[in-house]
Parts: structure tokens; C-alpha cells; sequence
């Protein structure tokens, strides 16, 4: 199980290898299987702070997962940046919706995560779905404008923590080419910074990858900070304790009306594979879409 800053085995037997179970502490909430673990916290308006699978760490505590955005005047509003106004939180299983809350204990085939809260001018939905029989993420993410947003400078609609094992990426870009770097430098320096349809990275020693795919190749931001495009489309940060993966939409650029309605969805999937073999299998996992 996955509490506070520590990875630990999990507190009961899971009786069903397929089942995802879920277990509601006074300020977390743990979601998991036989092999991979997701841990949500509330310091960080309910997003994610661990994932790990097969006991690898996949994504840290170290930072912010989640949505947040930048206001004219106002910094970054969301997840533990503060400003995120959490309205209603509830776990559905199997179907059936319950309220998270310390004590929470549940048992089922498909389980989704559900938060309502408001970021500024947009209203928030964001599921985190655990499908049945599966050992990946599914991020479904909606936005409802409710006054305009003539001011949002950015949106990282996604963002995580990348474990510093992970070293390695390929990405799949809207030509269908593959490219392949390092991040070994841990220099805090930034690359991509473009437009792709999917980030793959991989752990050499574990021989373990993950796979964040979108459906389609979203549209980026292309206004930027600074002298270099360092904060455009899906970019890496490749700090000393983690290669923390954006997603920076375009929304600050597009013209939404009072009521619009947009959304971003992303999968998340970990695997094993050996170093001759990873990227075929990214390759694979990045093709998908319809999800």
C-alpha cells in the first residue's frame, strides 16, 4: 500500500486477482490490484501522489499531478498550488457510488475515482477509471466554462512526476516517426516541447516501461516564457529526483463562450519488457486510440 511518502505492502490479501480494491484513510485514498497501486491525497485537491507497479515507483510524491493553470496576476490555481475548490469526490464501484471517506473499504471489477471542483473560471471533472481486467490508467478530464477565461495564460491539463529511473523516452510525433532520447542529465533542463500522440518511458534496470498515450495528437500551447519554447505542447523537466512529464494545452489560445464545454483524455500503461524489446511494445501501446 502506498501511505504518505512510503511504499508498503498491502493490508489484506487480495482474494480476487482481478479485483481492484480501494481503502479510504482520513486523508488518502489507495486504489489497487496485484500489481499496480495508485495513491490520491488530499493535501493535492484529491490527484495522485504515488504509482507504482509491480513494486517499481513510477511516479513520485515530489511535485503535483493533475490540472493546474496560470491566471494574469494570479500564479498557478490548482491541485497543491492551492485555489482548487474541491465540490463533490466520490469512488464509483461496479457501478455504485461511494462517498470517499477514512474507512472506506471496497471490492470490484472497475473502479473510477470521481472529483468536481472548480479551477478559476472553469468547472473540473476528473475521472481516473481502473477498467475491469486491466492494469492501466484511463484519465477522462472535462471542463465546463463558467465565466470567461480571457486570462488564462496556461493550462497543464497533465502533469506527473516521473521516477528518476526512468531514464529513458521515445515519443510517436503526428508524422508517425519515432524518436528516442536520454534524460541522465538532471540539470533541471527541458525538452520536446512539441505536439506528439504519445511519451514512453523506460526503466533499464527494473525493465520496466510506462506509456502515456492520448486518443488523438492534441493541439499545444505555442506561446512560451522566455527565449526558448521550453513550455509548449507535452514537454519533459529533467529535475535530479524525477523527469516530470506536462501537458500544456492550448485552451489559453482558443476563444470558448460562457457554457463550452472541452476535454482531455490520456492512458496510462505500465509494462516489462527488456531493453531490446521496450520500444516496440511503445510503439505498440502509442498506436492506440478510442479511449
Amino acid at each position: 500500500m502506498i501511505r504518505g511518502d512510503t511504499l508498503e505492502a498491502p493490508t489484506k490479501e487480495l482474494s480476487t486477482i482481478d479485483d481492484w480494491h480501494v481503502e479510504g484513510m482520513e486523508s488518502t485514498l489507495t486504489i489497487f490490484n496485484r500489481r499496480l497501486r495508485v495513491a490520491f491525497r488530499a493535501s493535492t485537491a484529491w490527484t495522485i501522489s504515488h504509482i507504482a507497479y509491480r513494486d517499481v515507483p513510477l511516479v513520485g510524491p515530489r511535485g503535483f499531478q493533475g490540472t493546474v493553470i496560470t491566471l494574469a496576476g494570479k500564479g498557478f490555481v490548482g491541485t497543491g498550488h492551492g485555489g482548487e475548490d474541491v465540490r463533490r469526490l466520490f469512488v464509483r464501484c461496479d457501478g455504485r457510488e461511494q462517498v470517499v471517506k477514512a474507512g472506506l473499504t471496497l471490492q470490484g471489477k472497475e473502479v473510477t475515482l470521481v472529483k468536481e471542483s472548480v479551477l478559476g473560471p472553469l468547472e473540473h471533472r476528473a475521472e481516473v477509471v481502473f477498467p475491469a481486467g486491466e492494469e492501466f490508467i484511463l484519465y477522462r478530464y472535462v471542463y465546463h466554462v463558467r465565466y470567461e477565461i480571457e486570462d488564462l495564460q496556461r493550462m497543464y491539463v497533465f502533469m506527473h512526476c516521473v521516477d528518476n529511473t526512468f531514464d529513458e523516452y521515445m515519443v510517436l510525433l503526428p508524422d508517425s516517426t519515432v524518436r528516442e532520447e536520454k534524460l541522465d542529465r538532471d540539470d533541471g533542463s527541458f525538452s520536446l516541447g512539441e505536439d506528439v500522440k504519445s511519451v514512453v518511458y523506460y526503466n533499464d534496470g527494473e525493465q520496466v516501461g510506462m506509456a502515456f498515450v492520448y486518443p488523438e495528437v492534441y493541439s499545444g500551447a505555442r506561446k512560451w516564457i522566455g527565449p526558448e519554447k521550453q513550455f509548449v505542447g507535452t514537454f519533459i523537466w529533467d529535475r535530479k529526483y524525477d523527469n516530470k512529464l506536462y501537458f500544456n494545452s492550448d485552451a489559453g489560445e482558443r476563444e470558448y463562450a460562457l457554457g463550452d464545454e472541452f476535454a482531455y483524455h490520456l492512458k496510462l500503461t505500465p509494462f516489462t519488457a527488456g531493453p531490446e524489446e521496450w520500444t516496440e511494445t511503445g510503439k505498440r501501446l502509442s498506436a492506440e486510440t478510442g479511449f
